[in-house]
């Protein structure tokens, strides 16, 4: 009798092993670009993205930075923000790419879910809560979770996606953002003191305006493979994604996610 117990002990235990197993997610370099099966949720927050634009050597840039940083506190959890360097170390080629396509003309401004204000894309740190503001009092008509994980300096990425509505006309962009980022050399920064530490610094472009196939009611996946981040702090590196428009005169965004790299975020 007791050699019976122990025998549907183990098979229990077995069981309940290969049920975690199975509960398992799929690598992400074994997901597949596209329409899944998998049920799109009924609703989601809005989140605002705020996409700045700044320079090591604007001194009203610290001040800026700051602001940005209160509204992330203010609205907990809302605000997903990327920032652009312009004249630094910190420049890449998206930057002067974005300052034309949305005249940008000073610094430190920002443009906020990409919409045009007032007859401005690019808005200054004055407006910038307000305006987020009406953003975050919209119904969110899509959202996004992000997958990722890395393996010996190569990141592997899946972002999901489902809308609300019919609209099928939608694109994904996807940075990699650093935080905690060092002055590019002590006293770099003007109008700051030396030490200065830099935030949200958009490292590359992983996909840019990439346009998605939706099916209604269910969710679209893009799986993004073997990017390079050998260059970078993992631990300060996060994934910024985000569903927009893409038409002339029409760039607004959707909604937006952000998850630290190595980890994963789900709907919300």
């Amino acid at each position: 009798m007791k050699f019976n117990k122990i025998i549907l002990v183990l098979l229990i235990g077995l069981t309940i092993i290969s049920c975690k197993k199975e509960e398992q997610e799929t690598p992400i370099d074994q997901l597949e670009t596209g329409v899944t099966d998998e049920i799109a949720p009924n609703g989601f927050q809005q989140k605002v993205l705020i996409e700045e634009f700044t320079s090591e050597t604007c001194g009203a840039c610290p001040s800026g930075a700051q602001y940005l940083q209160s509204l992330i506190h203010n609205f907990q959890g809302k605000v997903v923000a990327a920032t652009f360097h312009f004249g630094d170390d910190f420049q890449i080629q998206q930057s002067l790419t974005f300052g034309n396509e949305f005249d940008v003309a000073f610094t430190p401004s920002a443009l906020i879910q990409r919409k045009l204000w007032n007859g401005a894309y690019a808005t200054s740190r004055s407006l910038w809560s307000n305006l987020a503001g009406q953003v975050l009092q919209q119904t969110a008509t899509g959202g996004l979770k992000i997958q990722t994980s890395v393996d010996n300096g190569s990141l592997d990425i899946a972002v999901d996606m489902a809308l609300t509505t019919n609209d099928t006309n939608m694109y994904l962009t996807v940075y990699l953002v650093s935080e905690d980022v060092p002055e590019s050399h002590p006293g770099a920064q003007n109008g700051a003191p030396s030490g200065y530490i830099h935030h949200h610094v958009v490292r590359k472009v992983i996909l840019l305006d990439n346009q998605e196939t939706f099916s209604n009611g269910f969710v679209s996946r893009n799986v993004i493979t073997d990017v390079d981040i050998s260059d970078y702090d993992q631990n300060n590196l996060k994934v910024v994604a985000f569903l927009h428009h893409n038409e002339a005169g029409n760039y607004e965004v959707i909604n937006a996610q952000e998850v630290k790299v190595g980890q994963n975020s789900d709907w919300d």
